[in-house]
């Protein structure tokens, strides 16, 4: 199944969802626990604040939305689930479509009451998930689920650390990375150590989690900042400045929950600051890298910056061979002229995405990138 079909389906899905209410008890919303759809009006905010990367497919409120985070070169079921509040926000939430529901569900089983409800309610809520089940591909996850909320042992706990264990082997059993080890493993020293960074740099293979661990890393770099140690902080900063802006951000407290982070705006600045400031102290081979020429008006003026900076560097790195990592730049491009009122920009920077991915042969990003424009352009003209 390709995007399209996938989107079709949805909606069809949705009008059954529709037709549904004198079957379902308590309407199919509480039920599934989203609604399966993004209204128009949200998406074309969400769109206009310049996260053209995700496509947006479920709302659980007109403010919340979820999207899988365009991964290009790979197929939309192994895109990342992402949670957006008006286009402020956005955290890792699912491993990838599969795992959505699961991982929806689990989020309400630190309530007594709606941890009883999953065991108690299963099979008729198997029925009623049924057909995003199949369109998810969801079914070997949802075993995950049951033996977890069918477990007593799981219950709800006034012990946070309890609770917490609870989390993270959830989380471990729908992605058994090692990414996500040392995610958590690199929490737990950020707290107990004010003054800890490890020793080198993180391993390239991250996965998901490498935005949300170099941001993290380099969140607490820039506060253990002294002129004694610029050699070893930079690079961190470094890392965590160049990952694609406007989700995941991890500021100065460290969470293992995924939905606790901060708007990328003030911190991303204050990267830009540092480095412009430090960088030219010691040996840092980066000062050629076209991203280094954004620092100053990032830093200089966060709040007017529209990112063309950061469009021009895209452009050089897909001159050097470098496609995905100008990908990534145009994302941070246009989370800037989006966050900043230039939604002129943000199209330009689409433009460019689209192009790149019909150059590379990055299909399913092609296909989302295109489908998302054409019903932009539409209602707009309809407004």
């Amino acid at each position: 199944m390709n995007v399209t079909l996938f989107l079709e389906r949805l909606r069809e899905i949705h009008r059954w969802y529709e037709e549904q209410n004198d079957w379902i008890p308590d309407g199919y919303r509480e039920r599934i626990r989203f609604y399966p759809f993004v209204s128009d009006t949200s998406r074309y905010h969400l769109l206009q604040k310049g996260y053209w990367s995700y496509l947006f497919f479920a709302q659980a409120i007109p403010t919340i939305e979820f999207g899988l985070q365009m991964q290009p070169g790979k197929a939309y079921k192994e895109w990342p689930v992402y949670q957006n509040f008006e286009g402020e926000l956005s955290h890792l939430y699912a491993p990838h479509l599969g795992t959505f529901i699961p991982v929806l569900n689990f989020c309400d089983t630190y309530q007594e009451k709606k941890f009883s409800d999953i065991s108690a309610n299963w099979e008729q809520n198997l029925k009623i998930w049924e057909p995003l089940i199949e369109l998810f591909e969801a079914k070997p996850y949802l075993n995950t689920l049951k033996e977890y909320a069918f477990n007593p042992a799981n219950r709800p706990a006034e012990d946070a650390h309890t609770n917490l264990m609870q989390y993270r082997n959830f989380w471990k059993s729908l992605d058994a990375s090692e990414a996500q080890e040392l995610y958590h493993g690199y929490v737990e020293q950020l707290n107990d150590d004010s003054d800890w960074l490890p020793d080198a740099l993180p391993p390239e293979n991250l996965g998901i989690w490498k935005p949300r661990i170099l941001t993290m890393l380099a969140s607490r770099a820039n506060s253990i900042l002294k002129d004694s140690n610029v050699g070893w902080t930079i690079p961190f900063l470094w890392e965590g400045y160049i990952q694609p802006h406007g989700a995941d951000f991890q500021d100065v407290n460290f969470y293992h929950e995924l939905n606790k982070v901060s708007a990328t705006r003030n911190g991303m600045e204050l990267f830009a600051d540092t480095l412009r400031i430090y960088a030219p102290e010691v040996d840092f081979q980066q000062v050629n890298h076209p991203l280094y020429k954004t620092l100053y008006p990032l830093s200089k003026a966060f709040r007017k910056y529209t990112g063309e900076e950061h469009y021009q560097a895209a452009l050089e790195l897909e001159a050097d061979n470098k496609p995905l990592e100008a990908w990534n730049v145009l994302v941070s491009a246009s989370y800037w002229a989006g966050v900043n009122g230039h939604p002129d920009l943000v199209a330009k920077h689409w433009q460019y995405a689209i192009t790149l991915c019909e150059k590379q042969n990055w299909t399913d990003a092609h296909e989302a990138l295109t489908l998302q424009w054409k019903w932009f352009k539409q209602y707009q003209s309809s407004k």
